[in-house]
């Protein structure tokens, strides 16, 4: 049996802004982004350019960025119902009455807001790596489990 361990460095600005551009494309074709929130996504509409939250999100992986929009997004839609709910709005009815209008005059389209973004900030951390095997420990392990070569990998600086 053969086992690889591959390790992959964490993205450095560019790459985290180039992630985040593929996170949030859906919202910007959609017009979900507020202005504000845009802007702290400025690589998303300049290309080559990296925004404020690629910049303060150092150490956080392609996983941990996904997991960061998913809660941005998750927090945009909780605030949507609650203020559907104000107005309102039974859950059993087809659609909800309009919340909120977007700067192109279209009402009810969810928003995604800086707030979000900070919100969803304030409570990510970028997850901790396990902890590093030497080849040579990984290789031992393997011998222990009756496996074969633990070989170990690295991709990149």
């Amino acid at each position: 049996r053969l086992e690889v361990q591959v390790e992959v460095p964490r993205p450095d600005a560019q790459g985290r802004q180039q992630i985040l551009s593929i996170q949030s494309r859906e919202l910007l074709q959609r017009g979900c982004l507020a202005p504000r929130a845009a802007a702290c996504l400025t690589g998303v509409t300049c290309p080559g350019h990296v925004g404020p939250l690629a910049r303060v999100t150092g150490g956080f992986s392609g996983a941990d960025l996904a997991g960061l929009m998913r809660s941005v997004t998750s927090y945009s839609l909780e605030r949507y119902v609650d203020e559907a709910l104000l107005r309102g709005w039974d859950p059993g009815a087809a659609k909800p009455p309009a919340v909120a209008s977007s700067d192109d005059g279209e009402e009810g389209l969810l928003e995604v807001r800086y707030e979000d973004i900070e919100r969803a900030l304030r409570e990510a951390s970028p997850r901790k790596t396990f902890s590093r095997r030497t080849e040579a420990g990984a290789q031992g392990e393997a011998r222990r489990r009756g496996g074969g070569s633990g070989a170990v990998m690295r991709l990149g600086g």
